[in-house]
């Protein structure tokens, strides 16, 4: 790809693929992680990744901070589609808003398999764990967990409950131990 074209991708994919890679870099900043987003990186894989988070882990990285960085699309983007729910009349725009959302907040293959696997992070020292079928296969894991963002979504803001309890318990579970 030449250099004009690959600059004009850059463009076009960064508001799709960045908010997502940046959820990753905030929870990764908040636990003292130095994280690395590139847009539309060169891959050795056959698919086509439109951004990729990666930082350097310390053996010593407690599996629950990787896996907090893993799931922090989702965490990030729930409460922030229940701030836009007062903000934002019901209709196209909220819809609209809310599939974003949850297309920003959704997990890929990729995230999966770290969150699944945290111990190979540690053990590899960068973030990203041995290919799996779960990372082979985005066309079906990127509309499963956009679907189902939003759907948790829409069922949130109608409920109106609170999301640190069910994170707490989704990412760090009963296994708060360490690499």
């Amino acid at each position: 790809m030449t250099t004009l074209r690959r600059s004009v991708a850059t463009i076009l994919i960064a508001p799709i693929a960045l908010p997502h890679e940046i959820a990753h870099a905030c929870l990764a900043v908040v636990c003292g992680i130095r994280p690395e987003i590139s847009l539309l990186p060169r891959t050795s894989s056959s698919q086509i990744v439109l951004g990729k988070f990666d930082a350097d882990v310390s053996p010593l990285t407690p599996r629950w901070r990787i896996r907090l960085i893993a799931a922090g699309p989702v965490i990030l983007f729930l409460p922030l589609a229940l701030v836009i729910d007062p903000l934002v009349e019901r209709g196209t725009a909220f819809i609209t808003a809310v599939m974003l959302f949850g297309y920003w907040g959704s997990l890929s293959g990729g995230d999966i398999v770290v969150f699944m696997n945290p111990q190979a992070v540690c053990e590899r020292g960068q973030f990203e764990a041995p290919r799996s079928a779960w990372e082979q296969a985005p066309f079906i894991t990127t509309p499963i967990t956009v679907l189902l963002i939003t759907v948790i979504l829409l069922w949130l803001l109608e409920c109106k409950i609170t999301l640190i309890a069910i994170i707490w318990v989704i990412v760090i579970g009963a296994d708060g131990s360490s690499c």
